[in-house]
């Protein structure tokens, strides 16, 4: 389910930090940063955001330090709004809605952020996640880890998002329990705010993503040439939701098209290992995705219902003539194909 996320207005309190490139000071909550630092504290807890990046270019070291929030106050723990060369690395995110956000803006790189327990505040807010890449191109997330976060995600590209890469991070544990209908539990979201704002050319390689309360890696509605390739994805999709099966290792949403699937491994998944949903009835685009030489077995792991039979592969695509989904060279041991004219 696509969620609508509005930013709210730019009224950190603080005063800008006016120290040299690549200084060394502590920062105080709501700071907002126009030149690099490095953290010689921890920051927070703080009620509101922490760190505000105010200008291009500015690197946040937090040099293993923690940002902190008070648990269901505290909204961004580091937030970059329309910049561009951003880079946040090394250290800790506990405690907000968002752990980090990269909104607007582009080729920024978020690296060896520790982002956990970050969990939206249910009766405020819509989203809640460790790391998030909102409506911005070109950006890295990578060498991380986003445990215990949500109820969106650990990590999540949303909106109008072009060319960004989410590599070598673990997601994982990111199973927070939220009322149904706010309550995703996603290990890696990309997905779109409406059919018109979703991410496109995606780059989804060499994570880690166990455990997580839905989908390990969800691919939304409409998104299109996505490359999700050389993942490792385990024990996924054991949350059950009256509204919904239980999630599957990776999932492509209805009228996505062109993605590539390659090379992962996808086991003990609670639903399906790999899942296309069901595309509705009305004329979809070409879909043209493609699945190849991955490994999808011990599916079906959500012990406790028989509504939702899951199989190691499930394709939903029934409209073949309009550029059908393509799966060469996996490895699975059970499969359910609606359109059994497809190429599989």
């Amino acid at each position: 389910m696509a969620r609508a996320i509005v930013a709210a207005l730019f009224v950190a309190a603080g005063i800008p930090l006016t120290a040299s490139p690549g200084a060394a000071g502590p920062l105080s909550c709501g700071q907002v940063v126009t030149q690099s630092v490095t953290l010689t504290a921890d920051v927070g807890p703080c009620a509101n955001d922490a760190i505000v990046v105010g200008a291009d270019n500015v690197t946040v070291d937090l040099n293993g330090r923690v940002v902190s929030g008070v648990v269901r106050k505290g909204r961004y723990g580091i937030w970059s709004k329309n910049h561009t060369g951003v880079v946040v690395t090394t250290g800790r995110v506990t405690g907000f809605d968002v752990g980090v956000v990269i909104e607007g803006g582009a080729r920024n790189t978020v690296q060896q952020i520790d982002a956990y327990d970050n969990i939206g505040r249910f009766e405020l807010s819509n989203f809640g996640g460790g790391i998030l890449v909102l409506t911005s191109s070109d950006n890295v997330v990578q060498d991380s880890r986003a445990i215990h976060n949500g109820p969106l995600a650990g990590i999540e590209v949303a909106g109008v998002s072009l060319r960004n890469v989410i590599q070598r991070n673990d997601s994982s544990y990111n199973n927070v329990l939220a009322p149904l209908d706010r309550s995703e539990d996603k290990g890696i979201n990309v997905q779109g705010l409406s059919k018109d704002l979703v991410p496109a050319f995606t780059t989804v390689q060499y994570n880690r993503v166990v455990g997580n309360g839905n989908s390990g890696i969800f691919i939304g509605g409409f998104v299109n040439d996505s490359r999700i390739m050389n993942n490792v994805v385990q024990g996924n999709g054991h949350t059950w939701r009256d509204e919904d099966q239980p999630g599957a290792g990776i999932e492509i949403g209805p009228r996505s098209f062109r993605n590539l699937v390659q090379s992962n491994v996808v086991y003990e998944s609670g639903g399906d290992g790999f899942l296309i949903r069901t595309t509705v009835s009305i004329s979809p685009p070409t879909l043209g995705n493609r699945i190849v030489g991955n490994a999808f077995l011990e599916s079906d792991q959500f012990f406790g219902t028989s509504t939702w039979p899951a199989a190691d592969i499930t394709d939903g695509n029934r409209y073949c003539n309009s550029g059908g989904d393509v799966f060469m060279g996996n490895r699975f041991g059970t499969s359910t194909f609606v359109g059994s004219d497809c190429i599989h």
